[in-house]
């Protein structure tokens, strides 16, 4: 692995991490969250969220389902298999069944390279739009019914500057190459 590798590799896994600890902060204070990432592998050898401990733990709780889902019934040009873990999401599955737009699975592959030297996987960095839709109905059903807790602890000083870091205020039209934490 070179630098270049290992330095996307640690940028990974703070987001990662960053993601876990709002999970928690959100599992802990009554609120919701979605979390997705490919389907686990078949092959145990190979990494996967899914498999570490502390998801584990999440998925332990009463209060998070995991739902597993295929993008390409969503619209992607392949099947992309997904697991979402969703806290406090009830209405998740009715939102994903209405906006479906394939009963059958497409055949397609993204691999290799399309006829401009684009990676065909370029597109399913992006979740189709009526996936989008899905989730984001589910999210704000979701949302009009929480009842926050007032006493709940605020988060910690680091984890706001970290949030505050991570907001975006500037899209593009097109998506742009996978970003390298520089």
């Amino acid at each position: 692995m070179g630098l270049k590798e290992c330095k996307q590799l640690i940028f990974g896994n703070s987001l990662l991490l960053f993601t876990l600890e709002a999970v928690i902060a959100l599992l802990l204070s009554g609120g919701g969250a979605l979390v997705g990432r490919p389907a686990c592998p078949e092959q145990a050898e190979l990494a996967s969220i899914w498999r570490l401990t502390v998801v584990q733990f999440l998925v332990a709780q009463a209060e998070v389902n995991l739902v597993h889902l295929a993008q390409g019934l969503f619209g992607a040009p392949s099947p992309k298999p997904t697991t979402l873990l969703a806290l406090r999401v009830p209405g998740l599955q009715v939102h994903l069944d209405a906006c479906r737009l394939r009963k059958t699975m497409p055949q397609g592959t993204s691999i290799g390279i399309d006829e401009k030297g684009e990676f065909k996987t370029a597109i399913l960095k992006e979740y189709p739009p009526a996936l989008c839709c899905a989730l984001g109905t589910a999210l704000c059903e979701a949302v009009q019914g929480y009842r926050l807790d007032p006493e709940t602890e605020t988060p910690s000083p680091d984890f706001c500057t970290v949030a505050a870091r991570m907001e975006l205020r500037d899209y593009g039209a097109t998506m742009g190459r996978d970003f390298m934490g520089g």
